[in-house]
């Protein structure tokens, strides 16, 4: 340990006294390190790390083997009351579905032109706060008898984005209501700044279950055995395991699927994992993808230890004297070999350190920039815990020795009279050291053409989707759509507005005169002509 220390204190004093040589170094090997980090965050953000909620390890994913092999997150209504009333081994099971409602300015706002938007929502089950053990910023959570009777307590939680967006942040927002769905919805709380919850798509507003119906008018889920619409989660009782919760649950399942009348509904099995986004299914899906994309970011390392091994050989030159006088003094060449890795990994803990806070900001830039515009937000915890931590020190002892070693290896290699006398100028040491940076810098291209030539083809395909014809004229198309079951449209009533509506955008002069246009050319090809014509 002594000896470590010394080196340790020796390898520093190096690295200060060569200032240029260790920023370029840090610097080009953090590149690398970070954006490995980077894309393992994401992946161990999405597919690996429990849910951000309170006590992770003793929350529960529940997922439905369909008769086909597939595992799938989704159960009826049906489903979730049975587990929920019956399971004996979770403390608490919860059950939430995604869906969007439309928000209506009402009030002073109304008056003041502020238009309506889609928002993002979350129906939930009345436990689903208390389960996930969430702190409000104000208000309260949903009570018990706010999920029992179907559409009989309108009320809602809001998002604290949201809350702060809409409503600058109003703490008087509190029992008042705001109209969602053309329905008036008591606002009872305020969501904590940190919350998240159970999907990494953190919606605007959170409503009861029992409001299923409202969110989604004409459906009827809640009445439906057939519907798998719901994601569950559990959270285990103290003491108890995820094997005996899987045992349970199959058992309820079983006697559910001996029922005839709910048979195929209730076709497979039940399986229980530690509360993560995905099932599965799902991460056995995307791992595949993610590991291409490990691959591809590790040869970006690769090229990085190459530079820097290439600098470490030039600067070994410079050294040459003075590892000529410790062989002279008696070092051996393990001795000489050992020091020089020791300053290989001073300099790759410190592109670590570099590497782990350029992967802190470029995680969450990057969600930002892959997240489609006008999505739901959404929110990935990708600080750094022990899985990225483990991942990232793998990757210092990694970088270490693949650009420390070589050089170590051949700058050991001393003749002392040579390198004193500096007669010969050490010529076969200069040639074995030329050799070895040309295979380095082979080594480099080869990668860097390597990655060139893909990120060509990806450019390529995506030109080609991007030029792909859809069979229409896409420039000046404007999209419209209207959910008229928010406004209690049947399908009759449905079809008659989309008809008068239809006949009245048609009337309109710029739509007249741009049909016109449409026509003239359709009509001047001479191959459609017969078929246009008119």
């Amino acid at each position: 340990m002594y000896t470590l220390w010394q080196d340790i204190r020796f390898g520093l004093r190096m690295l200060a006294r060569n200032p240029g040589f260790t920023a370029v170094a840090v610097l080009t090997l953090a590149l690398g390190i970070g954006v490995n980090a980077t894309l393992f965050s994401l992946y161990n953000a999405i597919a690996l790390r429990p849910l951000p909620v309170k006590n992770p390890a003793s929350v529960v994913t529940l997922h439905r083997t369909t008769s086909d092999g597939i595992i799938s997150s989704m159960f009826s209504y049906r489903d979730f009351a049975d587990y929920r009333r019956e399971s004996t081994k979770l403390r608490g099971v919860v059950a939430y579905a995604g869906a969007s409602v439309t928000f209506t300015p009402s009030g002073p706002a109304e008056s003041s032109g502020e238009k309506s938007e889609r928002l993002s929502a979350q129906i939930v089950s009345g436990n689903y706060f208390d389960v996930l053990e969430s702190d409000m910023a104000y208000g309260r959570a949903f009570l018990a008898e706010e999920d029992q009777t179907p559409g009989a307590h309108p009320v809602a939680v809001l998002n604290h984005r949201f809350w702060q967006r809409r409503f600058g942040g109003d703490p008087n927002l509190i029992g008042r209501t705001v109209v969602l769905n053309s329905l008036s919805y008591t606002v009872i709380g305020i969501t904590s700044k940190t919350f998240i919850g159970a999907d990494p798509e953190t919606p605007d507003v959170w409503v009861p279950v029992m409001m299923a119906d409202n969110v989604n008018p004409g459906q009827h889920l809640l009445q439906s055995p057939d519907e798998h619409w719901l994601r569950i989660l559990g959270r285990l009782r103290p003491g108890a395991q995820i094997a005996e919760v899987q045992a349970e649950l199959t058992v309820l399942a079983s006697r559910a699927q001996s029922q005839e009348e709910k048979k195929d509904s209730r076709e497979g099995r039940v399986l229980v994992t530690p509360g993560t986004y995905l099932n599965p299914w799902q991460r056995a899906q995307i791992t595949p993808m993610a590991l291409a994309l490990m691959a591809a970011v590790g040869l970006v390392l690769l090229i990085a230890c190459a530079n820097v091994a290439n600098l470490q050989m030039a600067r070994g030159s410079l050294r040459r004297k003075e590892l000529a006088v410790r062989v002279s003094l008696g070092a051996s060449r393990g001795r000489i070999v050992s020091q020089l890795i020791v300053e290989s990994l001073l300099l790759s803990c410190l592109s670590g350190f570099v590497g782990i806070l350029f992967a802190w900001w470029a995680s969450d830039v990057l969600v930002a920039v892959i997240h489609p515009p006008g999505e739901r937000a959404f929110q990935l915890d990708v600080s750094p815990d022990w899985r990225t931590a483990l991942y990232i020190l793998g990757a210092i002892l990694v970088t270490a020795n693949l650009f420390g070693l070589l050089p170590a290896l051949r700058m050991s290699k001393q003749f002392p009279a040579e390198a004193l006398k500096e007669e010969r100028s050490s010529a076969g040491a200069h040639h074995g050291g030329a050799r070895l940076r040309g295979v380095l810098i082979a080594g480099q291209v080869a990668m860097s053409l390597f990655l060139l030539v893909g990120a060509g083809l990806l450019v390529r395909a995506l030109r080609k989707a991007e030029a792909t014809d859809p069979g229409f004229e896409m420039n000046r198309v404007a999209v419209l759509t209207a959910d008229l079951r928010v406004r209690g449209y049947d399908s009759i009533r449905a079809y008659e507005f989309d008809r008068r509506l239809l006949q009245r955008v048609s009337a309109l002069a710029e739509v007249q005169a741009e049909l016109t246009v449409l026509a003239s050319r359709a009509q001047s090809q001479e191959e459609k002509k017969d078929s246009r014509e008119g």
